[in-house]
């Protein structure tokens, strides 16, 4: 009885992931106070803490300390950095976790919540029209249409590996169907969202799911010709969003094509890293020093906060020392999902490592690690699966 809230509060959390980033926050807190209760009458397992992948996170946040309080504007960077905490404030809440506390209900809640985001999604498309309606609206749900793309990408990639692989030999029969008719929601809802830099994603993704099921090896065929249909309609519906259009028909310089702007926003973030090679500009300071390196409007704005491009924005705001930092991180998040998806093999462990390969091909186009609601969803699935196996990494 004592344990219902704490249960509850981790539901609400896996129902909100892929809805509000307030309703994660608000269950975050739940969980929060939950495990505190729980605290005084049982031990929790802080030993569980002890991986290589939380140490490399705490590397990170010290590194990005030192560029804020080095940075061209630390006042700025305070924002950021608060926003770092986010991080390992979920992970401790995962791990700290006694493994038998842990409500069963976690993935069917998860699964509700991507079900109605991309229902509500597809809906917005399907129903909604820009302008003078000749323009579907990009599917977005509740969230920023990138975000969206991202979170079902994921989404997709978790239902794939339940439908290959079951997590129950009674009820594989029913996991199959469920799993099957969730792939076909997020299919429709992630083709009417069209974030380029989540079908990067899912196709790195896939690939990582592809080298580890055999059962995924054996219909390479049918994939290869389901790419190709994906790619056809994704190029001909009227969502605004074809590349191979806009190209032939604008080129490919920058301020001309804006499907090209992104361009300027690299050659942004290396021309500021190249002046603060080694902390970087300090957390926040991409967008307090763009307008000294670009003279213009891009897109309708004069300044921008982002290089659309995790990897040069961490070089822009956190020098090389931030850099290698965050590649340490993510390194110890791969080698120990890779691991415990090839000794332990089941759905969880497959979804949890072709995640991590998903969402660090996402941030080539965006800088989706910095997004908590994003971020969240990534590093809970990892976290989950290395505590469920308590194997450390």
């Amino acid at each position: 009885m004592a344990d219902k809230p704490l249960r509850a509060a981790i539901l609400l959390f896996c129902l909100c992931l892929p809805l509000s980033i307030a309703g994660v926050n608000i269950a975050a807190g739940m969980w929060t106070i939950a495990l505190g209760w729980t605290a005084r009458r049982r031990a929790l397992d802080w030993g569980d803490l002890r991986r290589p992948a939380l140490l490399a996170l705490v590397g990170y946040l010290l590194a990005g300390l030192l560029s804020s309080i080095f940075g061209v504007s630390p006042a700025e960077s305070l924002r950021p950095f608060l926003k770092d905490l986010h991080k390992p404030w979920l992970l401790l809440l995962c791990f700290l976790t006694p493994r038998e506390l842990r409500p069963k209900e976690a993935l069917p809640a998860l699964a509700m919540g991507f079900a109605a985001a991309a229902l509500v999604g597809a809906g917005q498309s399907l129903f909604t029209r820009a302008g003078d309606g000749s323009v579907w609206v990009r599917a977005h749900g509740f969230v920023h249409p990138v975000t969206y793309g991202e979170q079902v990408a994921l989404a997709w990639l978790g239902a794939l590996c339940f439908w290959l692989h079951p997590n129950s030999d009674e009820k594989a029969g029913t996991e199959r169907f469920l799993a099957g008719g969730l792939l076909a929601i997020c299919s429709v809802a992630f083709l009417l969202n069209q974030t380029r830099g989540a079908l990067l994603g899912l196709v790195a993704g896939f690939a990582a799911v592809s080298a580890m099921s055999n059962r995924l090896r054996c219909r390479l065929s049918w994939v290869a010709g389901t790419v190709v249909l994906v790619s056809v309609l994704w190029e001909i519906l009227p969502t605004d969003r074809s590349l191979v259009r806009t190209v032939l028909q604008q080129g490919l310089e920058p301020l001309r094509n804006r499907q090209m702007d992104r361009v300027i926003l690299w050659k942004v973030g290396l021309q500021i890293f190249s002046d603060h090679p080694w902390l970087g500009a300090g957390p926040g300071n991409y967008r307090t020093l763009f307008p000294d390196y670009f003279h213009g409007i891009l897109a309708n704005q004069r300044v921008w906060g982002s290089a659309h491009n995790l990897f040069v924005h961490q070089m822009a705001e956190r020098g090389l020392l931030g850099l290698g930092a965050l590649l340490a991180f993510w390194a110890a998040l791969w080698s120990s999902a890779l691991d415990l998806a090839r000794r332990e093999g089941g759905a969880w462990s497959l979804w949890a490592m072709a995640g991590i390969a998903a969402f660090f091909f996402m941030n080539f186009t965006e800088v989706a690690f910095q997004n908590e609601q994003a971020s969240a969803l990534v590093l809970f699935l990892w976290a989950w699966t290395q505590k469920e196996n308590q194997a450390h990494a």
